[in-house]
């Protein structure tokens, strides 16, 4: 639904990449042309918001190297938006 809620068709997406890339391209990539998805994930100063989780396999983002993490072209990435309330 994230994805959906910005715009986008889908909610999984799937990009061709010969090499390693950061984590923050990767989202360049994704934001393309969508300025609501890119202002949802990542805030003015370009960091990813507090509100939204990514994980790279089974590993949050938060505990790697941020958005400075890179991404091999057969990993699969997660985006989660946090939940709260009662």
């Amino acid at each position: 639904m994230f994805l959906r809620d910005s715009g986008k068709e889908e909610s999984d997406l799937s990009l061709d990449a010969e090499s390693k890339i950061s984590l923050y391209e990767l989202l360049e990539r994704v934001c393309e042309g969508n300025e609501v998805l890119r202002f949802k994930l990542l805030d003015e100063q370009k960091n990813l918001r507090t509100h939204v989780n990514i994980f790279i396999g089974s590993r949050n983002c938060r505990n790697l190297d941020g958005l400075q993490t890179p991404v091999a072209p057969d990993d699969e990435v997660s985006v989660f938006p946090s939940l709260s309330g009662g």
